[in-house]
């Protein structure tokens, strides 16, 4: 039975028209447990798989690190031991001596003590090999290992690349032999790459890792499975491989080759190298990939079993409520036989509670129904005798109200009549004294217009013959300064001949001059007198010249002011001629001012004859309004006697219809409800 409600409820739920959380209570239960459930797994896993997962790739690149220091450690120690052993042997006197017979058996067994030394050799003062344990003699003045060895630097040299397959083949580490401070030549180790290889195989285990070591120029000079390698220059351009050979340190995730490689990479100090391990990422971060499928296929398989729960839990909440959500909408349609079904209300929680409150509800709602139906009954009976006897009453009472209405009607329309010829004849009347009002107004504006106009015509004849003085004296200016204009030139021809009465003078004083110098002692006294005169002369020209700009000036001041004066006559003459156009319109007004105070007497003398009337006709309107009033007064009272009984009787009348309507209505809405089965 269980199983059959589930599976009932996922087909529901799989359903989506059906899964709506806003209407389906159940799919909201459902919803909202099933959040209960997911949301605190879903968070705390999540922070669970980061954690973890932060963890795992921490160990990831802890244990790449700890691979790559003690692959380095290893080397650094195979190569701490070469450098030792080189030392030492430089420094064995057998050694010093240079005698092939001493030295040769020391090489040899130095040679077969350390696996990872190919060969030793040495070399006198001037780089020619005189042994080798390997065999190979030759002349090494040019190689930098040499210049080291020579100059007292001891270090490791460059990789040598075989000429064949391009691969590294071997590096070098000479010592100098000295005898006191004297270099007397040098003791070098040749090591061999397969020695470096063989390290990183022993320490590198896992096959996904990828360790191998580059010189300082980004060339792979070792490698994990170095017969299988032959591209020592495809990681040049790598960034971890550029740091290592740099001499930095450090991990991340790079791409490289179409490919997403975790790389781990530090320096080799004492080689100026670095060393490299690359994992595939898929590779090295499997562990979180596994992890987050596992949490991934718990929390599907968590959520099903939440929704499992919740399906149960809602349908033992749900079933009761739907139950009793389908009794009320069989309730809402008037169907009072249903309730809720025995089986619901047997349960002891709030949910059997409910239903068995509203089978007691429904219970109830029959017996008042019942008695509404039988009261419903009665009224209709007592109100069909009532409702006959008041529309008897009502029609006789009507009858009467015609009868007095035709009455009041021809009263009402006398009294209309004699109110609307008492208001017509008072509005009249208004009118009349506005009139009257008006026209006095009207006469004694007019006599005051007609004062001022003439005292308006008075002042501008004033106005009109002092602008005729003032004509004539711009007149009068206007030929004092063309007389002033004509001295301004004879001023200008008197200082021109005063000019040329100066010239003519200081000519004479010149000549005086020459005259009393050709003298000579008798002429001093004329020389100063000629010499007098031409200053004279001078000051006199200049006089001349300065009256003449300043009376220059006057003439053309005075030209300006007369170019005015002439300008300031013709404003005064138009001036003077509208002056008599304003006189004209004065007189004009006058005359008019005269003919309205006549008319405006006559309109008066008839208004004065209206008024003697107005008083008789006033008194008789008022005698005929005042009869009709009374006769109107007594229909209104009997009318209003006869409307008042109609009045009650039809509010009665429509109280009995009303309740007999609200009681059929009332009988219509009880039917709706079924009360037997």
């Amino acid at each position: 039975m269980t199983g059959d409600i589930i599976m009932k409820n996922i087909k529901q739920l799989l359903s989506f028209s059906s899964f709506n959380i806003k209407k389906d209570f159940k799919a909201m239960l459902v919803f909202i447990l099933t959040l209960l459930v997911i949301v605190p797994l879903v968070s705390s896993g999540i922070y669970i798989s980061i954690n973890s997962s932060n963890l795992i790739k921490k160990n990831i690149y802890l244990s790449n690190e700890q691979l790559i220091s003690r692959i380095n450690d290893d080397i650094k120690f195979n190569l701490d031991s070469i450098k030792s052993q080189m030392q030492s042997m430089a420094d064995n006197p057998n050694i010093k001596s240079m005698n092939h017979d001493t030295f040769q058996s020391i090489l040899i067994q130095g040679a077969r003590s350390n696996k990872a030394i190919d060969g030793i050799s040495i070399a006198d003062a001037k780089g020619q090999i005189i042994y080798n344990t390997s065999g190979v003699y030759k002349n090494i003045s040019g190689e930098e290992y040499f210049h080291s060895a020579v100059s007292g630097k001891v270090r490791y040299s460059n990789v040598k690349i075989s000429k064949i397959n391009g691969k590294p083949l071997e590096f070098y580490y000479s010592v100098p032999i000295k005898v006191g401070t004297n270099f007397v030549g040098c003791i070098t180790a040749t090591i061999d790459v397969n020695a470096l290889n063989k390290i990183i195989g022993d320490v590198q285990k896992n096959k996904d890792d990828n360790t191998f070591i580059v010189d300082n120029n980004g060339l792979v000079v070792a490698h994990k499975d170095w017969e299988n390698f032959n591209k020592t220059s495809m990681y040049k351009n790598f960034l971890p491989v550029k740091n290592a050979a740099a001499g930095k340190s450090g991990q991340g995730i790079y791409d490289f080759d179409d490919r997403k490689l975790l790389a781990i990479y530090s320096p080799m100090a004492d080689l100026n190298w670095g060393i490299v391990t690359t994992v595939p990422y898929d590779a090295a971060f499997s562990d979180v990939r596994t992890q987050n499928n596992i949490f991934l296929i718990i929390v599907i398989f968590m959520f099903i079993i939440s929704i499992l729960a919740a399906l149960l839990i809602s349908e033992f909440v749900t079933r009761p409520l739907y139950n009793l959500n389908k009794a009320m909408d069989s309730v809402s349609t008037g169907d009072l036989t249903v309730g809720v079904k025995e089986k619901f209300l047997k349960r002891q929680d709030k949910l059997g509670e409910i239903s068995k409150n509203f089978n007691d509800v429904i219970s109830k709602q029959l017996t008042l129904i019942d008695k509404v139906k039988r009261m419903i009954k009665n009224v209709q009976s007592y109100n069909e005798g009532t409702s006959s006897q008041m529309d008897e009453l009502i029609l006789a009472g009507r009858n009467v109200g015609r009868a007095v209405d035709e009455i009041a009607k021809g009263t009402v329309e006398q009294t209309g009549y004699m109110s609307k010829i008492t208001d017509r004849f008072s509005t009249l009347k208004k009118s009349l004294d506005n009139i009257d009002k008006g026209t006095d107004k009207i006469t004694e504006y007019a006599k005051h217009t007609e004062d001022e106009n003439r005292l308006g015509i008075t002042s501008v004849n004033q106005l009109k013959e002092e602008f005729s003085k003032n004509y004539e004296s711009i007149q009068n200016a206007a030929v004092h300064m063309k007389k002033l204009a004509d001295k301004s030139q004879s001023i200008e021809t008197i200082t021109t001949s005063i000019e040329s009465i100066a010239e003519q003078t200081n000519l004479l004083a010149l000549n005086a001059a020459i005259e009393a110098s050709r003298a000579g002692e008798v002429g001093k006294g004329f020389a100063v007198v000629a010499d007098e005169v031409g200053k004279l002369a001078e000051q006199s020209s200049n006089s001349a010249k300065g009256i003449q700009k300043i009376v220059t000036e006057i003439s053309t001041s005075v030209n300006k002011i007369g170019e005015e004066f002439i300008h300031t006559t013709q404003i005064a003459k138009n001036s003077n001629d509208k002056l008599e156009t304003t006189v004209k319109i004065f007189e004009s007004i006058i005359d008019n001012s005269d003919e309205l105070a006549k008319d405006i007497q006559v309109l008066n003398g008839e208004m004065n004859k209206m008024k003697d009337n107005e008083d008789e006709v006033e008194d008789c309107v008022e005698s005929t309004s005042s009869i009709i009033e009374e006769g109107s007064a007594t229909t209104e009272e009997v009318n209003a006697t006869m409307e008042e009984q109609l009045t009650t009787m039809g509010d009665i009348c429509g109280k009995i219809h009303n309740i007999n309507d609200m009681t059929g209505e009332l009988q219509k809405f009880i039917q709706i409800f079924k009360t037997e089965n």
